[in-house]
Formats: C-alpha cells, structure tokens, sequence
C-alpha cells in the first residue's frame, strides 16, 4: 500500500505542478492597444496614413506582423460576399517592440503601421471597411495572439493629423488641436 500511495502522491503533486506552471504561463501573453484613427499623414510629397499599436505588456514582445486589407461588399447570387484586397505596408513585420514603461522618453512601446495607398481614393462605399490584423509573441511563454481592429465608418476613422506620441493613442491634428480616443 506504501507504493500505491507514493505514486499516487508523486502524481497528484506533478498535476498540480503543471496546473501552476501552466496558469503562470498564461499570464504572460501579449497585450496591445489599436488606435482607433488612421493618420493620414499626407503632404505635398505624398500619401501617407498610418495605424499605430501600443504594447501594454511590462516585457517587450517579439514577432509583431501586420496585415491591412479593404473589404468590399459585393453581391453574389442571393446575397453579399467580401472581397478583400491587401493594403500593402511599407513595413509590415517588426522583431520587437519594447515593455509597456509611461517613463519611457523613447516611447519604445508604441509602433506605427504605415502605407502609401491613398485609402481614401481605395475607401469609397459605406459598406466597404478596413481591417487591420496584428499578431504578436510574448518571448517568455511563446503565447502568440491575434489582435483585430475594423474601421468601419471612414469619416470616423481617417483623420487628417499624426497619432499623438507615446501612450496615447489619439490624432493630433495639424493646427495642433487634438482628437481624443484609443
């Protein structure tokens, strides 16, 4: 009976082991802020709209792809369908952004998406929408994770300015007033 119960200590001990392990590990996954704007940017040398994240996790993350594409409705048979287009990013991978610090002077936590696609020429029914896909790794655990933002409305989403610097996530537009939001 005294080996029955050794095992059956040793297992039960490693189950509990591995539930911890495996919930301290779920903590540590990446946390990313979308802004609800896109910056358009735009200047007598040409278009520029950008889309920008923050890292709102303590340690930096790793693996940062983009994805942008326009979804357009279209009619098909009995009903609608998407079609989607990729808006190409002039850079649309990143290998890390810093841990999420308000102290930081650099703002090495926050990143900006950028395309040369004129999306208001690219945007033009009100049905049609922009969706934006970040997937990201947090180094320590390798918990990857996807982060999905849609812009929906275009009066609401191109806003004519630059994003705001560092932890916030609004357009400063360019007789310097400020739109709020995240």
């Amino acid at each position: 009976m005294s080996i029955f119960m050794t095992i059956l200590t040793g297992a039960i001990a490693s189950l509990i082991a591995a539930v911890v392990f495996a919930y301290s590990l779920f903590r540590y996954k990446p946390r990313l802020d979308i802004s609800n704007f896109i910056a358009d940017q735009s200047d007598k040398d040409g278009r520029f709209f950008s889309f920008k994240i923050i890292n709102r996790t303590k340690s930096p993350i790793i693996n940062i792809r983009a994805d942008a594409t326009l979804a357009n409705k279209v009619p098909s048979g009995a009903g609608y369908v998407y079609w989607t287009r990729q808006i190409p990013l002039v850079k649309d991978y990143m290998f890390q952004i810093g841990g999420f610090d308000p102290a930081d002077d650099n703002a090495d936590y926050a990143l900006r998406f950028v395309t040369k696609v004129d999306l208001n020429d690219l945007w033009r029914n009100s049905e049609d929408f922009i969706r934006l896909r970040i997937i990201a790794t947090h180094p320590f655990s390798n918990f990857s994770r996807v982060f999905v933002k849609e812009f929906r409305l275009k009066s609401a989403s191109i806003v004519s300015g630059t994003h705001q610097y560092g932890d916030a996530l609004g357009i400063v537009k360019p007789e310097r007033a400020v739109v709020e939001g995240s």
